[in-house]
């Protein structure tokens, strides 16, 4: 008899803990669970963690100017309450409470870049989703006719176009993100409807197209995207009149634009009140700074220019019952960091949708990144800080791309060449290909 080999065992599977600690993070990013006030696990764990996602910082372009604006908006935020002492009422406590937002930002990306350096940016995407998700269940699960609208539908779709887009796609990201606009136009979404639609159509607009990497085809893609949200809100705002979004989202909007003219003006009226507090105290209030009886009052009459009716319990008790709650990324930081808070969220917009912009004109702009960009961009105008800062994490965390000096021959989000559009390999993964 012969003897016969014995059979191989398969390869040991290699396991990074580096990579599992990551992966984990992100997941805890996710879930933005709070220790303290709003101060997340995810923060402290990162906190702790600073000498390692340290170095993998620095390789991601304008990574460290965005952080360090943010840092110097925190520190504006306590120097302008410090100073509004004199004729304001300040809180120690609402100064943790916005500051510690602040923080898990900072941090959420730093944790997101890093764990970036050690995984697919895809994985990371979906590791993210699957935080968000698995945080639902925290705050009730809702079975009425807002829950989708108001609990589900966020963290649901980052979780399936992030799973669409780690299995490389395009085709189901195209059609998951048609089929949750739809839902979202059943439960009354307007906003969500029009962003997801916009990332399905861009997404299936890249698989019609060449790749390209010149200024001008940036140029086009941006007047492409600008004329393709106008149309969306043209007919958007025909479809919701016509009562096909719902009986609710009918009547909504047959009364803002009756209030003020404008579809987006009425649904926010809070801009009024940011231009009018702007104008009265440009340099902004500070963190933990509460609003006074004259803030009130030139709040109030802002809102009212726009022809809406501000003496009611949601300017009182929401707005200003506790410092100031303006319903937007740029009044928010504003009012509480001043114009280092302003210049912080404008220079994460303009990273975001550079970022974006140049993924899709390489034809590797996942669905996901497109809406988490969209979602930025509105949450900047009409989104409050606490309820955006999630997603403010995973748009820059996501979007920021690789320095080119330091992909060495790997491949980047941003590069054509990339035969995964997820694909994202450290200087030391592409020298081992190599």
């Amino acid at each position: 008899m012969i003897p016969t080999a014995a059979p191989q065992a398969p390869p040991a599977v290699r396991v990074s803990w580096s990579g599992l600690v990551a992966g984990g993070l992100v997941a805890l990013v996710g879930f933005d669970h709070h220790v303290y006030r709003t101060l997340s696990l995810a923060t402290v764990a990162g906190i702790a963690l600073v000498p390692v996602w340290w170095p993998a910082v620095s390789r991601y372009r304008g990574a460290w100017p965005l952080l360090s604006v943010g840092a110097l908006a925190g520190i504006a935020g306590v120097w302008l309450t410090e100073s509004a002492g004199v004729d304001h009422h300040t809180s120690t406590a609402a100064t943790l409470t916005v500051s510690f937002v602040l923080l898990n930002i900072l941090v959420g990306i730093a944790l997101l870049l890093w764990a970036r350096t050690l995984m697919r940016t895809s994985l990371v995407a979906l590791l993210f989703g699957i935080g968000m998700v698995a945080a639902v269940p925290l705050g009730g699960l809702g079975f009425d006719e807002h829950a989708w609208r108001f609990q589900y539908s966020v963290p649901v779709s980052v979780l399936l176009l992030a799973g669409a887009w780690y299995l490389n796609k395009r085709w189901l990201e195209v059609l998951l993100a048609l089929t949750l606009a739809a839902a979202s136009a059943a439960a009354g979404g307007r906003s969500t409807f029009a962003m997801l639609l916009v990332a399905a159509i861009v997404t299936a607009w890249q698989g019609s197209r060449k790749a390209k990497t010149k200024t001008g085809s940036r140029l086009r893609i941006v007047l492409f995207g600008g004329a393709l949200v106008f149309a969306i809100y043209q007919v958007g705002q025909g479809l919701i009149l016509d009562g096909y979004l719902g009986e609710s989202a009918q009547e909504r909007t047959q009364v803002q634009i009756e209030t003020t003219g404008n579809i987006l003006l009425g649904a926010r009226p809070e801009l009024g009140a940011t231009i009018a507090l702007m104008a009265e105290q440009p340099t902004g209030f500070g963190s933990g700074t509460l609003s006074s009886l004259s803030d009130v009052r030139t709040a109030k009459a802002g809102m009212a220019e726009l022809g809406y009716d501000p003496d009611n319990g949601y300017v009182d008790r929401y707005m200003f019952g506790a410092g100031f709650e303006l319903h937007s990324l740029v009044g928010d930081f504003w009012a509480a960091f001043g114009l280092a808070g302003l210049a912080f969220i404008l220079l994460a917009a303009w990273f975001a949708c550079r970022g974006c912009v140049g993924l899709i004109a390489r034809r590797a702009g996942p669905a996901l990144l497109v809406y988490l960009t969209v979602r930025l961009l509105w949450n900047t105008f009409f989104g409050p800080i606490i309820a955006s800062s999630t997603l403010v994490i995973a748009a820059l965390g996501l979007i920021l791309a690789l320095k080119l000096t330091d992909v060495r021959g790997g491949s980047d989000l941003d590069e054509p060449q990339a035969a995964d559009r997820s694909e994202l390999r450290s200087p030391e993964a592409s020298a081992t290909a190599a």
